[in-house]
């Protein structure tokens, strides 16, 4: 005998409860008849869930949520009213796994589509939102192969993760002006998707060249996967975030501008053909799975700022045959290289305590590592199938490895030969990148770790027509042009600096020859180089610093009455100067006017008298409304509308005065 797939449901369903019943159990599950819906399983009718005609329901609020789909049509159309209520949602799984539907329609009652409620509908080719939907749920219309475009409507606020996972034959996606939350990793490994676009009143994420972007375009939400080749991140951009590039299996080499401060969970995940990428130094910590099935990744530079490194970050990053950690990290999380079948040696930083679980599991081709003493346990399966691991350099002694707590499975290490009080030699050097001017110079300090070891130095530049480099690492910057700076130990060890050389200056100017200024005040003098491509650093000086003091930066601090000359100089010796006359700082301040009355757009102009009179200082001027009468820098109202504001001026040593201000 052959069943439907709604008999069969409500059969199960028969047979659920009459075991319930049965058993002795109370159900809130019930079954109505479509002829009398009064008729109910076990002889009671419950009003919270039940079975009518194609459709299990609920009843949540006075309104019905269709549970799960019961019927066989190959086109649905969703009901507004069921059982004289409203029908507002469709709940998780309720048509999942329907592969016979092809169109579905959802009346404009529904203003929530579940979880997964159409998951697995493959051969659906489309399917009506109706305005009024304002969530869509994870996973909704996941695996939905066959389904070539969702029209988003307007009334959508928030669309949550794996919505459009396996929706294969769609290319592009529409984000309507009222979504104002999207959850990551909506699209998935999507590769069909090239473009996202953006309705442009969207007020929280915007569209550039077919990417999801926030609406300020200082964060990337999410990169199609469908794209190939090579990406170049705007420099704006300061976060990408979590699964922005997630599945992007095509892209082969994504730049990172400086502008991005952080690199959130899951960023590059899954980018299985990506073999360059580079991020900032300032960058602070790897994120979980940032990184994590990036299988053509074969080298990676983790940038010197960095502190931690998270669950997962390199798992299984395949090609990954070297990386360094910089002595920065002070945790590495689980699972963070696990699966990193090619990488053949780590050296692990001073102040790791602990080796986090499964955290180099896998690592077939690992053959040694550098453990230091500041570990003090090591996780269970940290080590584990690491089958070709012989060599372990400890840097304690066989009394600190004895005390070292070490989890189970991880016979690949304890196996190994140990060799205690290891301590192996490395440089670095206080700069890895600078610019100099031509003619300039600088020297570079090495430091050798551990202190006191007995090794030499040899410095070298790839470009002596470029910057030269002597013995000491004093760099003479000679032609434009880059050159690498090398400092390399008598045992190998080497550390890098590059340098970027730029024409000198031929002169250099300040935004001001002269300036009067009173006691206690400052002002920062700007300086322009000519030609504006040139470079150097800029030394300030004062002829007088009790008078008048300077930073590097070119602040200057009245300090007494006198006179002092300011002084910029370039490294070849141009320079520019400024004399500043300082005077006593005012007592008081009185204003031109105490209460003026103004007509709307009309302006007038107050004047700042000191005293004493041979006093100085700098005037700033505020209105406590500005949408009332706003005032200028050099103390001009302007009547804006009606009403009262008052506006004030104040010296640099805190002196005020005040005018009352009536616009009719």
């Amino acid at each position: 005998m052959i069943y439907s797939q709604k008999a069969l449901s409500l059969l199960l369903a028969a047979i659920t409860l009459q075991s319930a019943c049965a058993a002795g159990t109370v159900s809130t599950f019930a079954y109505e008849n479509d002829k009398n819906p009064s008729e109910a399983v076990c002889g009671q009718l419950w009003s919270e869930e039940g079975i009518s005609g194609d459709y299990m329901y609920r009843i949540e609020n006075g309104n019905i949520v269709l549970v799960k789909y019961l019927g066989d049509d190959t086109e649905v159309n969703i009901p507004s009213e069921f059982l004289g209520r409203t029908v507002t949602a469709i709940d998780a799984e309720a048509f999942k796994e329907c592969s016979f539907i092809e169109t579905v329609t959802i009346p404009y009652t529904v203003t929530q589509i579940g979880g997964y409620s159409f998951e697995g509908c493959t051969n659906m080719k489309n399917i009506y939102i109706p305005y009024g939907v304002t969530v869509i749920e994870a996973g909704a219309f996941q695996d939905c192969s066959n389904l070539e475009n969702i029209r988003i409507p307007e009334s959508v606020t928030t669309i949550c993760s794996g919505v459009f996972w396996g929706c294969n034959k769609i290319t592009e996606i529409n984000i309507p002006s009222g979504v104002t939350t999207i959850i990551p990793s909506v699209i998935g490994k999507n590769e069909s998707i090239v473009n996202i676009n953006v309705d442009e009143n969207n007020p929280k994420f915007s569209s550039q060249d077919g990417i999801l972007f926030s609406k300020d375009k200082k964060r990337i939400v999410a990169f199609p996967p469908g794209r190939k080749g090579t990406y170049e991140i705007p420099e704006n951009v300061e976060i990408i975030g979590s699964d922005a590039f997630f599945g992007c299996a095509y892209l082969t080499q994504i730049t990172v501008p400086d502008s991005v401060q952080k690199v959130l969970t899951n960023a590059f995940e899954y980018c299985s053909s990506l073999t360059s990428i580079s991020l900032p130094e300032h960058i602070t910590e790897i994120q979980s799975s940032a990184f994590c099935e990036c299988r053509s990744l074969a080298e990676f530079k983790i940038p010197s700022g960095v502190t931690q490194i998270g669950n997962s970050a390199f798992s299984n990053c395949k090609a990954l045959a070297k990386i360094e950690i910089p002595q920065n990290v002070s945790k590495i999380e689980f699972s963070a290289f696990s699966g990193c079948s090619k990488l053949t040696e780590i050296k692990l930083p001073v102040g790791i305590a602990s080796i986090d679980r499964w955290t180099f599991s896998n690592c077939h081709s690992m053959q040694k590592i550098e453990i230091p003493a500041s570990v003090q346990k090591i996780e269970q399966s940290a080590f584990y199938n690491c089958r070709s691991l012989t060599e372990v350099f400890y840097e304690g002694s066989e009394d600190d490895w004895q005390n070292i707590t070490v989890g189970s499975s991880n016979e690949s290490l304890t196996n190994a030969e140990i060799h205690y009080n290891y301590a192996e030699t490395s440089v670095n050097l206080n700069k890895s990148e600078m610019t100099l001017g031509t003619g300039q110079t600088y020297t570079l300090k090495a430091e050798v770790i551990p202190q006191g070891s007995d090794v030499t130095l040899t410095w070298k530049s790839s470009n002596k027509n470029v910057a030269t480099v002597n013995s000491k690492g004093k760099i003479s910057a000679k032609g434009e042009g880059r050159a690498t700076i090398t400092v390399k130990t008598s045992d190998g060890k080497t550390a890098s600096c590059k340098i970027t050389v730029k024409k000198a200056p031929e002169s250099v100017s300040l935004n001001k020859t002269s300036a009067v200024m009173g006691v206690k005040q400052t002002c920062t003098l700007q300086a322009t180089l000519s030609p504006s491509d040139s470079y150097t650093y800029l030394n300030w000086s004062s002829s007088n610093s009790t008078v008048a003091s300077v930073d590097k930066n070119g602040k200057v601090t009245a300090r007494k009455t006198g006179t002092a000359v300011i002084t910029v100089r370039t490294s070849n010796g141009k320079y520019a100067q400024c004399t500043f006359t300082v005077k006593k700082a005012p007592e008081s301040v009185v204003l031109s006017k105490s209460s003026l009355t103004l007509s709307k757009g009309q302006t007038a102009t107050l004047t700042a008298a000191l005293s004493p009179s041979d006093s100085a200082t700098y005037c700033s001027w505020s209105s406590s409304d500005k949408s009332v009468a706003a005032v200028s820098s050099g103390g001009k109202i302007t009547a804006k509308a009606k009403g009262n504001a008052v506006i004030t001026v104040k010296t640099s040593n805190g002196k005020t005065a005040s005018c009352n201000v009536t616009v009719k």
